[in-house]
């Protein structure tokens, strides 16, 4: 007898298929194929966080270093030979400085002084200066300065045309450089090529030693006429000269300039003068003004000696 095969239904096979356990495989192998969907997507997606960064970081063009500023330092000196004949300046009293100015400056490592300008021709009245003296603003700053004398160089200067004269006339000077260490514009007062600055010295008589007396005196006068200002932008300074005296009494100087209300004084040095210099020559008429002015009240003896009390015998130094 022939007997057909009877197919089963669906019902059946969805009921052999939950009977036989194999739902919770399936189940179980959606989950773990969703979850390792998951961390594959992340993944990727910090890869292109990381790709983007990167892209990010390399297009930006970083600022170029900033240099540090330069501190200043005294340059090497080049000017003309020197002269076949000069002088030492020897004082036996106290007498007036001759603070020359000879020009301004940027910071530099070799200073190439002209030729005419060690002589006459610097002096010259028709010397441009950025305005003339008006009376002071106050945005024409004049504090900030800062003074470096270089007592280990000199220079051959003569207040006298060269041509047509002898180099007799030539002296021994030392440079000093008003620097102007500040990140704004300054101003230097002088009158013609003259700056309002004298040497001072150690007193002999002060039992610390830490106090200075002058051996040069201001010449020029408090009047307003004449003076000039130069602007002395940052980085830049003003080099003037002064008197390198030789004298048998050795001690230590220093430097005083006066720019209109601001008094500037450099750090001392060892030097040599002749040490009747802090006293005025006995019978002049400045040793008479110095014993019977006050220094305190006398405008002439202020500006004369740019705020500096000079010696005299009649006073006793502390």
């Amino acid at each position: 007898m022939l007997v057909s095969e009877v197919e089963p239904s669906p019902t059946t096979n969805m009921t052999h298929w939950m009977e036989s356990g194999s739902i919770h495989h399936h189940i179980f192998t959606l989950l773990k194929l969703n979850w390792f969907m998951k961390k594959q997507a992340l993944l990727c997606a910090l890869l292109f966080i990381s790709y983007e960064y990167y892209n990010l970081k390399s297009s930006i063009v970083a600022p170029p270093p900033v240099a540090e500023p330069k501190a200043f330092h005294l340059p090497f000196i080049k000017h003309s030979a020197i002269p076949r004949t000069y002088q030492y300046v020897f004082h036996d009293y106290l007498k007036p400085g001759n603070s020359v100015y000879l020009g301004k400056f940027k910071w530099c490592d070799t200073l190439q002084i002209p030729e005419d300008v060690i002589s006459y021709q610097s002096c010259k009245e028709e010397r441009e200066f950025e305005f003339l003296w008006k009376g002071m603003d106050e945005k024409f700053k004049t504090d900030g300065f800062e003074l470096v004398p270089d007592y280990n160089s000199t220079i051959f200067y003569s207040n006298i045309p060269m041509d047509g004269y002898s180099n007799e006339e030539y002296c021994t000077y030392y440079p000093v450089y008003l620097v102007n260490t500040t990140s704004e514009c300054r101003y230097l007062v002088l009158r013609k090529n003259r700056v309002f600055a004298f040497q001072e010295a150690a007193n002999p008589y002060a039992i610390l030693n830490n106090e200075f007396l002058p051996i040069e005196y201001n010449p020029e006068d408090y009047s307003e006429a004449g003076k000039s200002a130069i602007k002395v932008m940052p980085g830049e300074f003003i080099f003037f000269i002064v008197h390198r005296y030789m004298g048998s009494y050795e001690t230590k100087i220093r430097v005083r300039v006066y720019n209109y209300d601001n008094v500037i004084v450099s750090h001392p040095f060892p030097g040599q003068l002749n040490f009747s210099q802090f006293l005025a020559e006995p019978g002049t008429g400045l040793e008479k003004i110095i014993a019977e002015e006050d220094v305190n009240f006398s405008r002439f003896l202020r500006f004369m000696f740019l705020g500096a009390r000079p010696y005299h015998a009649g006073i006793e130094r502390s």
